[in-house]
C-alpha cells in the first residue's frame, strides 16, 4: 500500500500543481512539500488535516490506511451494507475470487448460483 509521500504526490500530480503551490495551498513551504513527497518528513496532523480537507479525500486514504479515497459523510443504509461488505472481501481471499469470477456470468445465472448458496447453507 502507498505511504503518506506517495500519496501527497499523486494529489499534486492529478492536480497540475508545482510542489511550491500545492504548499501555498497546505501553507508549507515548496521544500516541505518535497520532503513529504520523499517520505524523508512527515506533515503534522493540522496539515494532513488541511490536506484531506482541500483536495477531498480521507485522512485514512492519505495516510495509505485505505484504498477508500473519499472521506465518509452521510451514509444510506445499502452504502453502509456495501462498505460491511468492502470490508469484509478486505480480509477475505476466497470472497475476492468468488467475486472476480461471478462478475461477467449473466444475472440469470447468478441467480442459480444464488439459490445453490441458499441450499447449501440450510
Amino acid at each position: 500500500m502507498e505511504n503518506t509521500g506517495e500519496r501527497i504526490k499523486q494529489l499534486r500530480q492529478e492536480h497540475g500543481l508545482t510542489q511550491e503551490q500545492f504548499g501555498k495551498i497546505v501553507g508549507v513551504t515548496k521544500h516541505a512539500v518535497s520532503l513529504y513527497e520523499a517520505s524523508k518528513n512527515a506533515p503534522s496532523d493540522d496539515i494532513k488535516k488541511k490536506i484531506a480537507s482541500h483536495f477531498n479525500v480521507s485522512i485514512d486514504w492519505l495516510l495509505g490506511m485505505s484504498n477508500i479515497r473519499t472521506p465518509v459523510t452521510d451514509f444510506s443504509t445499502e452504502d453502509l451494507e456495501l462498505m460491511e461488505f468492502w470490508n469484509i472481501l478486505q480480509t477475505r481471499d476466497d470472497l475476492k475470487i468468488l467475486v472476480k469470477e461471478i462478475q461477467d456470468i449473466p444475472p440469470k445465472e447468478v441467480k442459480k448460483i444464488i439459490q445453490i448458496i441458499k441450499t447449501l447453507r440450510q
